[in-house]
């Protein structure tokens, strides 16, 4: 947060398009052009908005439209952004609470993940949050809320303890190497000490890095290219596998086949079922193609329905997941009733 005493709005603005402009210049990290983005939110105190707490508030409220407004962009404070945006900062204020209260309200679940004999490859780890006065909330909505106050990275204390246990109890129980992979954030990516988090967990379930796939979104590999690399660089050495989580959702960025610590790649179910013609399926056929020849997974998820099953399947996925073919579930429940695999008939 800056503090500009003494400022009115014209020259609060002026300074903002400053550090809006100079943010967008690339800049050089061991010889390779990079780029960073930015939004701002500016509250201006006129002498009768309130305390300090509200007008933290009007610049939060006010950060939150300059994001749906777009990249490196900036917006100041409006009364109405409290009805259209009070909803979103109190369910803010409400996360920070649970955090700060041993992750209250939160669950984590495991979804199998399917090979093309419908046994399971590996469970992907899920994370579920219940809000008090609004229900259930989307992990989407959650995470980029933990995202954007730096709320993301402590999670993984909580979490990958969890997923780890899980991973040596369903491998006990089943005597099969099932794997748990478990999903990261962009802004984790930039955190050095991570590795050190996985390896120590690692070792202390006595598990093997190779039983863990850490499932790295795309948007990390283009944003901040060179921190995910180190990141993935040290995790490799733990032995760990390393999954590009929403392939192509934004940017397909080919290059990732290229690079030799990726595992595994998984798409949306969209991306296989809202073709937009010939080219479409003719891209991803190509993409599929080119992972498949480095050696290269490819799964699609969210398969909620038949049609996109059979897409999936049309395109050559090699792994699947979806609540078509079975819904996430806590650990308790999955060790209470293990099946390992699903009706041989629905992948024949």
């Amino acid at each position: 947060m800056i503090i500009a005493e003494n400022c009115t709005a014209e020259e609060a603005q002026a300074k903002t398009t400053k550090i809006v402009q100079r943010i967008k210049e690339p800049f050089i990290i061991d010889g390779l052009k990079q780029y960073a983005e930015t939004a701002i939110g500016i509250a201006v105190y006129n002498g009768s908005t309130g305390s300090g707490e509200d007008l933290y508030r009007a610049a939060t409220l006010s950060l939150y439209r300059a994001n749906e407004y777009g990249k490196n962009t900036f917006a100041f404070y409006n009364r109405e952004f409290l009805n259209v945006k009070g909803e979103a900062f109190n369910l803010e204020s409400e996360l920070r609470r649970c955090i700060a209260d041993n992750m209250r309200n939160f669950e984590v679940t495991f979804q199998p993940v399917f090979d093309t004999m419908g046994e399971i490859n590996h469970y992907e780890t899920l994370l579920r949050w219940k809000s008090e006065k609004m229900g259930s909330i989307s992990p989407k909505v959650f995470m980029r809320m933990m995202e954007k106050v730096g709320l993301d990275a402590s999670i993984d204390l909580w979490v990958l303890p969890r997923a780890c246990t899980f991973c040596k109890q369903i491998r006990e129980v089943t005597g099969k190497d099932i794997r748990v992979s478990v999903n990261l954030t962009t802004h984790e990516m930039q955190t050095g000490a991570l590795p050190e988090r996985f390896r120590d967990e690692i070792e202390s379930c006595g598990l093997n890095g190779n039983e863990i796939i850490a499932e790295v979104p795309e948007a990390a590999h283009v944003l901040s290219y060179n921190d995910t690399a180190s990141t993935l660089g040290k995790f490799k050495r733990l032995g760990m596998l390393i999954c590009i989580d929403s392939f192509g959702n934004e940017y397909l960025p080919l290059h990732i086949l290229k690079n030799s610590y990726v595992d595994m790649i998984k798409v949306g179910s969209s991306f296989v079922t809202n073709s937009g013609g010939e080219f479409d399926d003719v891209l991803l056929s190509t993409t599929f193609s080119l992972a498949s020849s480095r050696g290269i997974l490819t799964g699609v998820k969210n398969v909620e329905y038949r049609s996109q099953f059979d897409a999936a399947k049309h395109a050559g996925a090699d792994l699947m997941q979806g609540g078509y073919i079975e819904a996430p579930a806590t650990a308790d429940e999955i060790l209470s009733g293990i099946h390992i695999g699903v009706p041989q008939q629905m992948f024949g």
